[in-house]
């Protein structure tokens, strides 16, 4: 018997010890990359980011294949050797991995004598006649020594020579595909964005010196409204209409879900929320990395009520506003993401049943929204979250005996939209 423990307990230490000589021998690699903070991916990205630029990575001896991805660069793969650690006290083996921007470029052709260029309005250098720009769409002026303007608006995109001909008559575009590249756009801008989201609403309305009991204050709290939205760019279809690119057509409209409004007493209402809009949108690249976007249309804010005549329906703020809005928008690019605040003026044309209520009535809009979104998927799919701002101030005019009376009134609205858009 003890025979056979001693047997059994041999056969357990050459099992350890031949699976600890089976393990590849590792070393602890440091790996950086210029500019920091990209993903690091060992082999195989199906198994699994493995951290985040500067890391420090425990990795078998020998060759490595390391996959570095940042937003806004050339994914970086590279083939590392691993060298077996020495000496009781081994330091890390330092990998260092430079990031390529993701540009494209832009070849001039045709540049006279001491012209100067301008891109979005800010002069750029043109070694060799030569500049590389973000993907996107860009302002390109060439000014020639005679003050002769060449001003052409062009497409940038990953992985593409965008070969501009000079001619100050008639100023010609020719693009001409690089090799394949993963981030590569296909060689044309963006037609449009379509998105459907979410929103949760709010609303508050207060009347200013009521005179008359029948004015009922309202207030609704996480409203929710199915969204829709799209911005449609039609003309870039057509080379000849380049001077058009920067304009957008900009749709959208809301559906509210069934909500029942109920006073203290339990008198009840059916409400509904619907918005419509639509209209043009501008936009000036200041810089690389800034634009303003400027807008004018229609829209229609619907916040109404059903019920039984004589009853609530009958002194809660029954609202239809159609109105002519003017908006300006500034917008930055946060690396891959977009941000943006805006404030519009909105001129009332008409106001529903409460303007109907009152002798005279009168209405001013105001709103402000601050939101951002970030291309996924190549830029194909868009996600966003923006946050509006409605403020409608009125103006009453009442005689004594009216039904209602009162000198004016306030109607907030707001909400907060997370929507997802697919880009064509």
């Amino acid at each position: 018997m003890p025979r056979i423990v001693r047997l059994a307990a041999v056969a357990v230490v050459l099992a350890v010890l031949g699976g600890v000589a089976a393990a590849a021998p590792k070393r602890k690699v440091k790996i950086e990359s210029d500019p920091p903070g990209a993903t690091v991916y060992v082999g195989d990205k199906a198994k699994g980011a493995r951290g985040t630029t500067p890391v420090q990575l425990d990795l078998p001896v020998g060759e490595v294949t390391l996959i570095l991805e940042l937003d806004g660069y050339v994914t970086a793969t590279e083939s590392v050797t691993v060298e077996k650690a020495k000496g009781r006290r081994p330091t890390p083996q330092r990998v260092a991995i430079p990031l390529d921007k993701a540009v494209g470029v832009v070849r001039l052709r045709g540049m006279p004598e001491g012209a100067t260029v301008t891109v979005d309005g800010n002069e750029v250098s043109f070694l060799d006649n030569r500049v590389e720009l973000e993907p996107g769409a860009h302002e390109l002026v060439v000014t020639a020594a005679d003050k002769r303007r060449f001003d052409q608006w062009i497409e940038v995109s990953i992985g593409e020579d965008t070969v501009v001909k000079v001619n100050f008559e008639e100023p010609v575009v020719v693009v001409k595909p690089a090799k394949p590249h993963p981030h590569k756009r296909g060689g044309r801008p963006w037609y449009g964005t379509v998105a459907a989201g979410y929103e949760i609403g709010w609303r508050k309305f207060r009347y200013d010196s009521p005179q008359t009991t029948n004015l009922r204050p309202f207030d609704a709290r996480g409203v929710g409204l199915l969204a829709l939205s799209a911005e449609l760019h039609p003309w870039r279809a057509s080379p000849s209409a380049h001077g058009l690119w920067p304009l957008s057509i900009v749709v959208g409209y809301g559906l509210g879900l069934p909500v029942v409004a109920t006073s203290p007493t339990g008198d009840t209402a059916d409400t509904y929320w619907r918005t419509t809009e639509a209209g043009l949108r501008w936009r000036w690249n200041v810089t690389h990395t800034a634009a303003l976007d400027f807008e004018a249309g229609w829209a229609r804010l619907l916040y109404a009520f059903r019920g039984a005549d004589g009853g609530l329906v009958d002194e809660i703020p029954d609202v239809d506003y159609e109105t002519v809005r003017a908006a300006l928008r500034a917008m930055i690019h946060a690396g891959p993401a977009r941000v943006w605040v805006g404030v519009e003026n909105r001129i009332v044309i008409s106001g529903g049943v409460v303007q109907d209520r009152f002798t005279g009535a009168k209405a001013q809009g105001l709103g402000a929204r601050l939101g951002g979104e970030l291309p996924v998927a190549k830029g194909k799919v868009v996600l966003r979250l923006d946050g509006t701002f409605e403020r409608y101030g009125w103006t009453f005019q009442s005689k004594a005996g009216d039904t209602f009376n009162a000198a004016g009134a306030t109607d907030l609205v707001w909400g907060l939209t997370g929507s997802i858009g697919v880009a064509y």
